[in-house]
């Protein structure tokens, strides 16, 4: 079995890690949902997908993965700024965790914008590999 579901901790630990996004969003990431009290700008993470691909004797090794990473803010250019280094902490990056999965081809897959409870929000889609490590 693969540790897939175990995304949102990596998630959260890469993104964290960058420093530019730490200093655009004063550290404010959330799983899911930021609490009703958190000011702007933020960042959201979530899990969308899991599909396993691929078998063996030992049952399945490899998944396909499915995820969105949603910046927010009050100013449509700061969410900008903010998706584009969200795009840049996960694309194409290989991350080998202390979960025992191996997490590669992370890429974007979409990328979509609203306005909701007087904020600007880009969502971006991505899908990556993971397997045992």
């Amino acid at each position: 079995m693969v540790n897939s579901i175990k995304i949102g901790k990596v998630l959260f630990q890469t993104l964290k890690s960058n420093e530019e996004l730490k200093k655009m969003v004063g550290g404010k990431i959330f799983p899911l949902i930021a609490e009703q009290t958190t000011t702007y700008p933020f960042v959201i993470y979530y899990r969308t997908n899991i599909t396993s691909t691929i078998r063996n004797k030992d049952g399945f090794n490899q998944d396909e993965v499915s995820f969105t990473v949603v910046a927010v803010d009050t100013d449509y250019s700061k969410t900008l700024d903010i998706a584009n280094e969200i795009r840049k902490s996960l694309e194409k990056k290989r991350i080998i965790t202390t979960e025992n999965m191996i997490i590669s081809d992370s890429h974007l897959v979409g990328i979509d914008e609203s306005y909701e409870d007087n904020a600007y929000v880009q969502r971006l889609n991505f899908e990556c590999t993971i397997e045992n490590k």
